[in-house]
């Protein structure tokens, strides 16, 4: 070597050492490099593994919108993000997690929110929404105010990196202590944690409520509500806000319907809530169904969307010798909502009407009330029912069509839902 270094020119030798010192130096930088690759998946899977999605909806009561609505959002985002946990926020964990059971492989129910919503002096002494919120928000901020929920507090302050509302017609003036929840998202949002809300329903509200919506809503990062009641209680002329359609179509509706065919063909869901007068209202029914001449013998589907609330029709019409078949809650959540097109359909319910109506069938709607029902039937016709308004005491009119062109609407609104929740977990299609 020494020899060979004498026979080579002083530059040649230079050379060699200076890339002795390169390769020694890419060799050390190539170390480092493996290093930070390192803890970059660290801290990757530190985010995808503890900071979650935490939820606000109201499935477990049951109530099939809610329980449609929950599943089909659990569906989505274990699709969409299946390695991110899902914190999902209700009154009822128990029954809810059995209801979304296996949907989602890290889905945890709890009711931390829901629980310190109504586990105050605010909400034992019937005080306002803003005292209930009020609450819940030095709650979260402050464990120890409620030490019992400290478990559920440290998930929301700790391992959460987005919240989302869920849609529905839960948050109104009619529960407060469900408006109160919204104190959460104000934590969220002043604490710098993103916040959308999705297809909300948020009427009847009343004027002090009002206020308190404006101003945490104002602070979501994007909302979108499912009727124009509810869009006009936040700034016209902000983009973070839109009208837009009801959740459930964020799957384009894709497994929602029963694969069975072989269905009756005249369809009933009359619910016994909100209604001042049940026996009027059953009455109402078998009048329409003596006006559409439905021979009595001509079986009849009674669907329960609530259980015990949804059933007393069954009875009704039973007892005066109609022929009646039951579609429990149950049986719309293992086998999927009874509709095919061609059927005829009676509902006082909202999502009965958009579901049927989704599906090409015809029928008319009875709303129990004008300040809640009323603006969710309209929100379907808006959406592109075409039904009847069957009121009682007014003449008894024919069915009306359903969607026009169901499979491309359905499509559409799949996209638009999925569009308004894109500030949390990006456009999917």
């Amino acid at each position: 070597m020494s020899k060979l270094k004498q026979v080579l020119p002083v530059s040649s030798r230079s050379f060699h050492s200076d890339i002795n010192q390169l390769k020694s130096d890419v060799d050390e930088m190539q170390g480092q490099l493996t290093h930070i690759q390192s803890v970059l998946e660290t801290v990757h899977h530190d985010v995808v593994h503890e900071s979650a999605y935490y939820l606000f909806a109201e499935p477990g009561y049951p109530n099939y919108g809610d329980e449609l609505i929950a599943r089909e959002w659990i569906k989505y985002l274990a699709e969409r993000c299946p390695t991110v946990p899902v914190y999902l926020d209700c009154a009822r964990p128990g029954p809810a997690a059995a209801i979304l059971e296996g949907l989602h492989p890290h889905l945890v129910v709890t009711d931390t929110v829901a629980r310190l919503s109504h586990e105050n002096t605010a909400a034992e002494n019937d005080e306002t929404t803003c005292s209930i919120a009020s609450h819940v928000y030095d709650a979260i901020d402050d464990e120890s105010q409620s030490a019992r929920y400290a478990a559920g507090i440290r998930l929301i302050r700790n391992k959460t990196r987005g919240a989302h509302i869920l849609g529905g017609g839960w948050l109104n003036s009619q529960w407060k202590e469900n408006l109160a929840r919204l104190a959460a998202v104000d934590w969220f949002r002043d604490n710098g944690i993103p916040a959308i809300g999705t297809g909300l329903g948020l009427v009847p509200l009343d004027e002090q409520d009002r206020d308190y919506v404006s101003k945490v809503l104002s602070k979501m990062n994007a909302l979108s509500c499912r009727d124009t009641s509810s869009r006009q209680l936040l700034p016209a002329d902000d983009n973070r806000f839109t009208l837009s359609v009801d959740d459930c179509f964020v799957n384009g509706l894709d497994g929602v319907y029963t694969s069975k065919t072989e269905l009756p063909q005249v369809m009933i869901c009359v619910q016994s809530d909100f209604v001042q007068d049940r026996d009027v209202l059953m009455k109402h029914v078998e009048a329409i169904l003596q006006h559409w001449q439905i021979p009595e013998n001509e079986e009849i589907g009674i669907v329960e969307c609530m259980p015990y609330g949804d059933n007393p029709i069954f009875y009704y019409l039973r007892d005066i010798g109609r022929k009646v078949t039951l579609f429990s809650t149950q049986s719309l959540l293992d086998e999927g909502f009874p509709a095919v097109p061609g059927q005829l359909w009676i509902s006082t319910r909202y999502h009965p009407h958009l579901l049927a109506a989704a599906r090409g069938c015809s029928g008319v709607f009875i709303s129990p009330d004008t300040a809640y029902y009323g603006v969710k039937h309209q929100a379907v016709l808006d959406m592109g029912s075409h039904w009847v308004n069957a009121a009682i005491g007014n003449p008894i009119p024919q069915a009306g069509n359903g969607f026009e062109h169901p499979d491309a609407m359905v499509r559409q609104y799949r996209d638009a839902v999925r569009a308004s929740a894109s500030a949390l977990y990006g456009l999917s299609r």
